[in-house]
């Protein structure tokens, strides 16, 4: 006789299950049949979760009174806590909520009126976002099944105009916008998701979904590398510019690889010299733009890279949330053609502002003369322009810079050189190894995003001095790298054009 399964705490649908099974149902049979194939959370998630964690505690500043039940983590007995609290009539942080086989952890459960409740989720955005909705209305259907009379639904979000001035001022931090209509518009939704999810576990065969743009929305897929593994190297998605809609239709009809076009398809400009240098097997090309651009540079050559990170919190006199802080540069100097490089660098201690002194610093290594190159330097003027509105003595100086930079990347990106390996992209680490043989793959650290992180975890939160020390050294030789690389990409160019009389002056 067949065995009735029960629904074991491990099998129960939380909020965050009922979220991964509405982005794709896939990923969520994985999380029962094959657990071992997902992998650990990354840096990104990580950090995700350590600035949610900060941001809960500051939240809960708002509801002086509340009780706290967020270290009672077993859900059997954060269940009965919160029984037990809801009889105070105070906020409550991560009220545990189960009925059936579903079981929620609401960040803030407010009371209203005689007996009844309002949920607030707490998020790090600056908007309210889809997801949170989705959310929201399950934490809502849950409790009110639970029998919670449940009022409305709020989501306390960072206020992204909140300039900090002085102290942390948390409820000008905050916004709390009402949802309520928009998360009772997707109540009918829940119990029918449900049911289709609860047979998902019990398949032997994982459900038949296809890639989509839900393998990055609203949030990146863990599996999606497994997912993905039957594209070739040279996929349709690599083709630049390509709407994802139409590279998904291409996928849908059998074509996978840019070899598998059909002849009569559309290609753009980019886009041709993409194809045929795939064909050709070889790079293209064009000298006379390549010189063109070598005559905008002029000695001395100085390159530069900034790395930034953008706290959810403002950490400094004058920021925003997730304003884009400068922490570190690296600066190349060329004084002229075929001398030495000298190399300076900076990365800030933590604790305190980095600004001033990166505006000091810069400003004594610049000089009055000679070309800046950046590679995307829209990016490295941005931040030099809004770091000196909160520095006025800069602003001048800074405005004085403008001129003078040159963006490494326009060469790239207008396709004046393009490498087959390159695969539709002109970013640095695309065109580095492509164009020179040298690569980010060996480092511990290979780019900006994990560059951010690593600096914001060492260096504003509790971490061995080993460890700080370890970071520190491997954020200075990736920073570094970026702009020896950009002086590897010039010389390169150089080589290209020697036939020319078309070297910086």
């Amino acid at each position: 006789m067949r065995k009735t399964k029960t629904t074991t705490m491990s099998e129960v649908i939380t909020k965050s299950m009922y979220l991964a099974a509405l982005q794709c149902p896939k990923y969520y049979w994985y999380r029962f049949h094959h657990p071992e194939w997902i992998p650990d959370p990354g840096a990104r998630l990580q950090a995700a979760l350590e600035n949610g964690k900060r941001l809960g505690l500051l939240a809960r500043t708002l509801f002086p009174d509340g009780i706290d039940l967020s270290d009672v983590l077993e859900m059997e007995t954060a269940v009965e806590q919160t029984v037990k609290a809801l009889a105070s009539r105070k906020p409550i942080f991560e009220a545990a909520v189960r009925w059936n086989d579903c079981a929620v952890r609401c960040d803030i459960l407010q009371p209203v009126h005689l007996d009844e409740w309002e949920i607030i989720e707490v998020k790090s955005s600056t908007s309210v976002k889809k997801t949170h909705l989705h959310d929201l209305a399950f934490q809502r259907f849950v409790c009110e099944n639970a029998k919670l009379k449940i009022r409305n639904c709020h989501v306390l979000h960072l206020n992204g105009e909140y300039e900090r001035i002085g102290e942390l001022d948390v409820p000008a931090l905050f916004v709390q916008s009402d949802v309520t209509r928009d998360v009772f518009d997707m109540m009918a939704r829940i119990e029918p998701n449900l049911q289709w999810m609860r047979t998902i576990p019990e398949s032997k065969e994982e459900p038949k979904i296809a890639i989509g743009n839900h393998c990055g929305i609203p949030r990146p897929c863990p599996l999606q590398e497994h997912c993905w593994s039957f594209l070739p190297k040279d996929n349709v998605f690599t083709l630049t510019r390509i709407r994802s809609e139409k590279a998904h239709q291409w996928v849908k009809e059998g074509i996978t690889s840019l070899y598998d076009l059909p002849e009569k398809v559309k290609l753009g400009k980019t886009q041709r010299i993409q194809f045929e240098s795939l064909l050709n097997s070889e790079p293209h090309i064009e000298i006379e733009e390549l010189s063109k651009f070598l005559q905008k540079l002029k000695y001395p050559i100085h390159y530069l890279d900034f790395e930034t990170f953008g706290p959810p919190i403002p950490e400094f006199e004058g920021t925003k949330p997730h304003q884009s802080i400068p922490f570190q540069f690296s600066l190349h100097h060329q004084p002229a053609f075929g001398a030495p490089l000298a190399h300076v660098s900076y990365l800030a201690e933590g604790g305190s502002d980095p600004r001033p002194e990166i505006l000091q610093r810069l400003k004594s290594e610049l000089g009055t003369t000679g070309s800046i190159v950046a590679y995307n330097a829209k990016f490295e003027m941005n931040v030099l322009h809004e770091t000196a509105k909160q520095f006025s003595e800069y602003r001048d100086w800074v405005e004085t810079l403008k001129p003078r930079f040159v963006d490494l990347l326009k060469p790239f990106q207008s396709y004046h050189y393009y490498h087959p390996q390159q695969r539709g992209s002109a970013s640095l680490k695309a065109v580095l190894p492509a164009m020179t043989g040298r690569s980010y793959q060996e480092l511990p650290i290979g780019n900006g995003e994990l560059a951010s992180i690593e600096y914001y975890r060492t260096h504003f939160s509790p971490v061995s001095p080993e460890e700080r020390l370890r970071i520190r050294k491997e954020l200075v030789e990736y920073c570094g790298l970026d702009t020896e690389a950009m002086v590897l990409l010039v010389d390169a160019i150089e080589n290209l054009c020697e036939t020319k009389d078309c070297k910086a002056h």
